[in-house]
């Protein structure tokens, strides 16, 4: 039989220690965010969609390269969080800056990225995202009739930081870098904009 004391004993443990052991360890953020509202709830299905100002440079192979500026292209994702941190996009996003044609008439060259990107959340205010992508240069075919596209390859990261956050919405502004090869050129752009992203 067992001693009175040990049972006593076996009781205590039982009862003391899981909630020593909660009250030792760190709440998880992704049971919190379910149940505070004021924390964003990143899980399933994304979507986000971005615009601001955009600098380009365009460094030709056996010429001068061209800077311009201009507004960026719509940018535009959807994809899956993967964990509460880790999400994957397939997304559209570049460039733009204006140029004139060589009848002197006013041209928008566009500088677009399709691909996918992985995003990574360090925390609820900042944000990292980085990925390979198709790149199509051509002209804005309402400035211009010499619209054929260009094709090649490239990839882009940016870094975002949160100015609002609700449990399914975040809006940030955010810093992107662009390079991509196409046919005989090197292009290079930047761009600050302005996110909203759904959750």
């Amino acid at each position: 039989m067992v001693p009175r004391a040990a049972w006593r004993l076996g009781i205590l443990v039982i009862v003391v220690a899981p909630n020593a052991l909660a009250d030792g360890s760190a709440p998880d953020p992704y049971l919190q965010a379910i149940h505070d509202d004021t924390l964003p709830l990143r899980r399933g299905f994304t979507l986000e969609v971005g615009l601001g100002g955009s600098l380009t440079y365009v460094a030709r192979e056996q010429a001068d390269g061209r800077t311009g500026v201009g507004p960026t292209t719509l940018s535009f994702g959807v994809g899956w969080f993967v964990t509460p941190k880790v999400a994957l996009l397939a997304r559209t996003s570049g460039t733009t800056y204006f140029d004139t044609t060589s009848n002197g008439d006013l041209s928008q060259v566009w500088n677009a990225l399709y691909g996918v990107q992985l995003q990574y959340w360090a925390n609820d205010t900042i944000s990292l995202s980085a990925g390979p992508a198709l790149a199509v240069v051509f002209e804005n075919p309402f400035l211009s009739t010499e619209a054929k596209p260009l094709v090649g390859f490239g990839g882009s990261s940016r870094i975002g930081y949160s100015l609002f956050s609700a449990k399914h919405h975040v809006v940030r502004i955010s810093w992107e870098v662009f390079n991509s090869k196409v046919t005989s050129a090197f292009v290079f752009g930047s761009a600050l904009g302005v996110e909203w992203q759904y959750f």
